[in-house]
């Protein structure tokens, strides 16, 4: 816990913090499981041990925390453990394709599903959006996987929770991940019913995040498909636009 408060907002100690070789312990740590406290701390401090710091992303990967992060996703959204490992992931997987396809491939994006289905007030869900967005990033394969998992439905009940969630900022986020040049999961995304959410969101306007990613994700979804453009203009986008 100590550990995990000193990596926060500092990325002198984060950096010193690995350099004193702490986080080969933290991930063996993690091995004790969603019911102990050490390992639920030891998530916790890699989530923020991996905040934008591409060398501390790369060493905790190679220190072998993926598997172990994963398997604490599977105690479930009432589980601090798995809330804290949804957001190690997360932020291990940001701007970075190996984790990406890493994490992928330990099997991550079931659980991270289960997670989502916790709704808008639950943290883990939030959490797990924003890791799914982060997956989703740059990487097809990941996209495929996502639909395939049945992420597209629980990502638009996200987007209900209106502009001041963070849950439906991530959701929106993950959207338009999910939405890039990728014409399945346009079709999927449509079809689950997000275009009248998303216009919604724009409502918030231009400093709100969630407009934000909306709009990107309306943009996704409209690029290159014709009756994606319709049901978005008839869903009253152009305005708010």
């Amino acid at each position: 816990l100590a550990i995990d408060h000193l990596a926060v907002n500092s990325a002198a100690n984060k950096n010193a913090i690995r350099e004193a070789g702490a986080i080969a312990p933290l991930v063996a740590l993690l091995q004790a499981g969603a019911g102990s406290k050490a390992a639920t701390n030891a998530a916790g401090a890699l989530w923020n041990l991996a905040t934008s710091n591409d060398t501390n992303k790369n060493a905790i990967c190679e220190a072998g925390a993926i598997a172990p992060l994963v398997a604490l996703l599977q105690a479930g959204a009432g589980s601090e453990a798995a809330t804290n490992a949804a957001g190690a992931l997360c932020n291990l997987a940001i701007s970075n394709d190996t984790n990406r396809n890493a994490i992928c491939e330990a099997g991550a994006i079931a659980p991270l599903v289960v997670l989502l289905q916790a709704g808008a007030g639950s943290k883990a869900a939030t959490i797990a959006a924003a890791a799914l967005w982060s997956l989703a990033n740059s990487n097809d394969t990941n996209r495929n996987a996502i639909r395939e998992a049945g992420a597209i439905a629980p990502l638009v009940v996200l987007l209900q929770a209106g502009a001041g969630s963070e849950a439906a900022t991530n959701a929106a986020g993950a959207l338009w991940s999910l939405a890039y040049s990728n014409d399945t999961n346009k079709n999927a995304i449509c079809e689950a019913g997000a275009i009248a959410p998303l216009v919604a969101l724009l409502q918030a306007g231009a400093g709100s995040k969630a407009a934000t990613n909306a709009a990107g994700a309306l943009w996704n979804l409209a690029t290159s498909n014709d009756t994606n453009k319709n049901a978005i203009c008839e869903a009253g986008a152009i305005a708010p636009l």
